[in-house]
């Protein structure tokens, strides 16, 4: 239970430096207790490039709450953090597409998603203005093989060609800097890049 609730703890420290930019716009005091995190709605946070000062992509969801599991007719004595609407968008032209990558498959292997869930998700990577890579499943979670658990009807658009499968994982292929779409049995989907085209 201990680590479960570390692991809240984290994910409330992810979400409060996303929190921190709004905190910084609207000029209020208190946003960042865990309280308001907890209430806020509708959060959308920018991402910049470091060296350029642009937009490079936002992050952002409806809601957060807690819930817990059931296991057929008996419910779980243990907490589950549930993103609605979450939604990554990315802009390949302004992104260092190394560090995002690396992020990346870095918060994806954290510990603390263990006990988080996004119910729906979304990603999209936008290239000249125009979608490179969608993704989109109903729900979204760690997989404890690595990466991420896509379940609820996973779809995607990658440069104009469209999949989808019922459920997939999400992993990241660091010595091809690929991520990976697979099937539960680990045979490939589909494979993409992010990186800007030069």
């Amino acid at each position: 239970m201990g680590e479960q609730r570390a692991g809240e703890v984290q994910m409330i420290r992810i979400l409060a430096v996303f929190l921190a930019v709004v905190s910084v716009v609207a000029g209020g005091e208190g946003l960042l207790d865990q309280d308001s995190i907890a209430k806020a709605k509708d959060v959308k946070v920018l991402i910049f490039n470091q060296k350029s000062g642009k937009p490079a992509g936002n992050i952002g969801y409806h809601s957060l709450e807690r819930k817990r599991p059931k296991l057929g007719p008996l419910t779980v004595n243990l907490q589950i953090l549930r993103i609605t609407n979450f939604r990554v968008e990315v802009l390949l032209d302004e992104s260092e597409a190394a560090g995002f990558n690396d992020q990346m498959a870095r918060y994806m292997e954290a510990s603390a998603l263990r006990f988080v869930e996004a119910a729906p998700a979304s990603f999209v990577a936008l290239q000249d203005k125009e979608v490179a890579v969608k993704l989109n499943a109903g729900r979204a979670k760690y997989d404890r093989r690595g990466g991420v658990f896509l379940a609820d009807g996973v779809m995607w658009e990658i440069d104009g060609k469209p999949g989808n499968a019922p459920e997939a994982r999400l992993v990241y292929a660091k010595d091809s800097e690929a991520w990976r779409i697979l099937d539960l049995d680990g045979k490939l989907l589909h494979e993409f890049a992010l990186k800007p085209r030069k």
